[in-house]
């Protein structure tokens, strides 16, 4: 279903052509300055919101379950598994 718009929006591939056009004509050390912004940003929004420290518990919680059931495949198998005190 194809809606009409009273503003024309330039195709998904050509948009990326010229994106991809403009990026062409960037020095190393401009694409790669671009790319560091870009990822300073993500962490600077990352950080913004208040659900961080949420997100970072709830990965933590993860790689603890994931540890214990890996643990017990390996002893299940017989094989003796040191344990971190």
């Amino acid at each position: 279903m194809l809606t009409e718009f009273p503003i024309s929006f330039p195709p998904e591939a050509e948009k990326l052509r010229r994106e991809a056009r403009e990026l062409s004509n960037l020095t190393a050390s401009e694409r790669f300055n671009a790319a560091m912004d870009a990822l300073n940003t993500c962490e600077a929004l990352s950080l913004a919101g208040d659900c961080r420290e949420q997100q970072l518990k709830f990965h933590e919680m993860l790689e603890e379950d994931w540890r214990r059931r890996i643990t017990e495949i390996i002893e299940f198998h017989g094989i003796k598994v040191s344990r971190k005190s």
